[in-house]
């Protein structure tokens, strides 16, 4: 029979016999490598139109704030909701694609040489929202908006909804309705834009034989303009025929005021 406490069981400890129990110390370590991502949780794409975009976003808003202040808001939406939601995708779409632009104006450093805003007289306004100026800047008759005008990308979710609610907006008109095309026409070329440059022309003559040489007030000057307005507006575009009982022609005051311009304003 063998004793529990025999030293013959003892493990062998040789070569161990210079460490102390007491001075061991045991360590563990632990490694853990954490990927953070970040993904929309709405995206522009996903969506037909820009009011439901900011709809939606708006009430997200609004159940965050509630969960902050334990006061849930009810009712319909206010337009500061949704403007707030408007300006926070704007500045997403603008991080998205205008990070560095964002970066070197934030820090105060001019833009890369490769930047495609390189040109443009950009800037962040109170918001953090990218904005362009120029010589509208200094028109005293045009709003905040159409001064510095937004910068967003030709091809984001974002610029297509707002292109498609302008769309809406005038009623599906055309691309030239939607958006602001300028037409420029070679200085002093007679041959170019013929249709408005003979309108101009009836105008001249108008104004040379009314007024020959005399000089008028600013009050005077409209009136004998409205006036050859009147005229001009009352020149038929149709057949004028030589008995009285055919029909009116058309005129241009046709399609201005839906009448035929009987007299001038007094």
């Amino acid at each position: 029979m063998v004793k529990r406490d025999s030293e013959y069981l003892w493990p062998n400890l040789k070569g161990f016999e210079s460490i102390d129990s007491e001075t061991v110390e045991l360590k563990s370590s632990l490694i853990v490598n954490l990927t953070i991502t970040r993904e929309k949780i709405i995206h522009p794409d996903k969506y037909s139109s820009l009011l439901k975009l900011l709809r939606v976003t708006a009430y997200i808003f609004r159940f965050v704030n509630a969960l902050r202040k334990k006061d849930f808001e009810k009712g319909p939406l206010a337009s500061e909701e949704l403007f707030n939601a408007e300006i926070f995708w704007v500045k997403v779409t603008q991080n998205d694609f205008y990070s560095s632009e964002i970066t070197c104006l934030k820090s105060d450093k001019h833009l890369q040489k490769d930047s495609k805003l390189l040109f443009l007289n950009t800037f962040l306004d109170d918001n953090g929202v990218l904005r362009v100026t120029g010589r509208l800047g200094k028109t005293t008759s045009l709003s905040a908006n159409e001064k510095h005008p937004i910068i967003l990308p030709s091809k984001s979710g974002l610029t297509e909804l707002l292109i498609w609610e302008s769309h809406k907006r005038v009623f599906h008109s055309g691309v030239s309705h939607t958006l602001v095309q300028w037409k420029y026409i070679i200085e002093r070329a007679a041959w170019w834009g013929g249709f408005y440059e003979r309108m101009v022309r009836s105008v001249k003559v108008g104004l040379r034989k009314t007024l020959g040489k005399s000089s008028l007030t600013t009050e005077q000057l409209s009136t004998v303009l409205t006036e050859i307005e009147g005229m001009i507006n009352s020149r038929p575009v149709t057949y004028v025929g030589s008995e009285t009982e055919e029909t009116i022609p058309l005129t241009p005051a046709h399609f201005i005021i839906g009448k035929r311009i009987t007299s001038l304003p007094p």
